[in-house]
C-alpha cells in the first residue's frame, strides 16, 4: 500500500521499528521496484502499539539499513545523530 502512495505521489515513507519488523518483505519489493523519488525513514522508539499499551520490540539492535541493503536498497545508512539531519 505505502508503495502506491510513493509511486503516485512522490511521498516519503516514516516507518516505526516495529511496523517494519512485521513486514520486512516490503524492503524486497521497493528495492525490486526501485522507485526513484522515495525516502524511507525508519524512527526507532524501541516500541509497539498495540492500541492500549505500548510493548517493547524484541530487539533493541535490529540493523534495518544493512538489511535494506541486502533485499536490495541501493543507498541506505543508520544515522545515531538527529543533529545530522539538522
Amino acid at each position: 500500500q505505502e508503495l502506491g502512495i510513493i509511486i503516485t505521489n512522490n511521498n516519503d515513507v516514516m516507518d516505526g521499528d516495529a511496523s517494519l519488523l512485521m513486514e520486512l518483505g516490503g524492503l524486497a519489493t521497493v528495492a525490486t521496484l526501485q522507485p526513484k523519488n522515495l525516502l524511507h525513514c525508519v524512527v526507532h522508539n524501541g516500541t509497539q502499539f498495540t492500541g492500549l499499551d505500548n510493548m517493547k520490540i524484541p530487539t533493541d539492535d535490529f540493523q534495518f539499513a544493512e538489511v535494506a541493503r541486502k533485499s536490495g536498497y541501493v543507498h541506505a545508512e543508520r544515522i545515531t545523530d538527529g543533529g545530522v539531519w539538522a
